[in-house]
């Protein structure tokens, strides 16, 4: 089955188990709930009639699909249901004027870092680039590393990045754990590598 404008499974009763084999359900239109406008809840019932699912209603049935799934131990499909459900409730938090900021940095990073845990190979490059891009702030603040253009520098610098970098990737690395070749850090260093930890962390988990 191939539900192309939508389904609205949020007031379903169910009992037992439901067989989502070969049932394609992707991303649909939703409306903004009528109990959030200022016509209230009067227009709901016009809503329904028309055909209309809202936003509230869209994300529970994606999270009913989801839990059937991961019920079944079909955890890779309730992977695209997941996805869905997280896009869902974006969308809902947009049309609420009250959206959170604290919301957006999450399910923004979320996006960006693995599409709602869609993407597998999403999660690996932004975890590689955001180390790389913290570990390169990280050594400026270091005042005797090889950071200047030249071919001598530049191999130093290398074999420096081979060496630390993949100890970086480590977010439970030492604060001082290239003190072994360099003795000069400050604040920015210091800055940098909590950063680093932070990002580097949650693009692993």
């Amino acid at each position: 089955a191939n539900f192309k404008k939508g389904l609205d499974l949020s007031l379903a009763i169910i009992n037992g188990q439901i067989n989502f084999f070969n049932v394609k359900l992707g991303s649909f239109k939703s409306v903004k709930d009528p109990a959030d406008t200022p016509e209230g809840a009067v227009e709901y019932d016009k809503y329904i009639d028309e055909g209309n699912i809202t936003h509230k209603n869209r994300r529970e049935t994606y999270r009913i699909i989801k839990d059937e799934l991961i019920s079944q131990n079909n955890v890779i499909d309730s992977l695209i249901y997941k996805s869905l459900e997280m896009e869902a409730f974006q969308k809902e938090l947009k049309d609420d004027s009250k959206w959170r900021v604290d919301d957006r940095i999450i399910l923004f990073l979320s996006f960006i870092s693995n599409n709602f845990g869609k993407w597998w190979w999403l999660g690996v490059l932004f975890t590689f680039g955001i180390s790389i891009f913290f570990y390169s702030i990280a050594v400026l603040f270091i005042e005797d590393y090889p950071y200047t253009f030249g071919w001598g520098d530049t191999i130093k610098a290398f074999n420096y990045g081979a060496k630390y970098y993949f100890q970086f990737l480590i977010p439970t690395h030492k604060i001082d754990f290239m003190a072994e070749d360099f003795k000069v850090f400050n604040l920015g260093y210091y800055v940098s590598d909590v950063f680093g930890r932070i990002f580097v962390g949650f693009g692993i988990y």
